[in-house]
């Protein structure tokens, strides 16, 4: 198991390119080098996980290294792991945000015109201007590169899959860190 500040996964991990495919969060066409497996090739910077679960649907993530998900995992079967069990363990990392350019001209400038015309306009309702120049959609632009620099999202995506022989961590770790206390009965 590796320690989760340690693990990255570069890309998608659902990520079905071919050579002169559009990658989805790259904006870009992908070229594969000749001789290179996905993932060595992918324009996405490396990700770093976060979250472990054994759940692929999993609505609140809490786990945050692999030791912590498999405990919890060996725990609600209340230690009942027999030789040959195996569970899917999956690593999530945070969403990508698209690209700022993705969101050039959208409603931002265009609301925040309107909004200027509305107070600072003519006085027969002509807007003072009709169009965003260069100027304040290079501003746009670089406003919404800095919102998304500094912007941390909530939701995540599973970036590896790893099958885990159950029972053969168990013996390993199981006597050495104890189990996380099981939760109390519900009356």
């Amino acid at each position: 198991m590796t320690d989760a500040s340690k693990d990255t996964k570069r890309g998608c991990a659902t990520c079905v390119a071919k050579q002169g495919d559009m990658c989805l969060l790259k904006d870009t066409a992908i070229l594969i080098p000749k001789g290179r497996d996905w993932p060595d090739w992918c324009p996405v910077e490396p990700r770093k996980v976060e979250f472990y679960s054994t759940e692929e649907h999993c609505e609140v993530l809490s786990a945050t290294d692999s030791f912590e998900a498999l405990a919890l995992h060996v725990q609600s079967r209340f230690g009942d792991i027999k030789p040959g069990d195996t569970v899917m363990l999956y690593h999530w990392a945070r969403q990508v945000l698209p690209p700022a350019e993705k969101w050039r001209n959208s409603w931002l400038l265009e609301t925040l015109l309107e909004e200027f015309d509305e107070e600072y306009g003519g006085p027969d309702g002509t807007p003072h201007t009709n169009e965003a120049d260069k100027r304040m959609q290079e501003a746009e632009l670089a406003f919404i590169a800095a919102v998304r620099a500094a912007y941390v999202p909530w939701t995540c995506e599973i970036v590896k899959r790893e099958e885990i022989d159950l029972h053969a961590w168990c013996e390993k770790n199981c006597s050495q860190r104890p189990l996380p206390p099981k939760p109390p009965a519900d009356e």
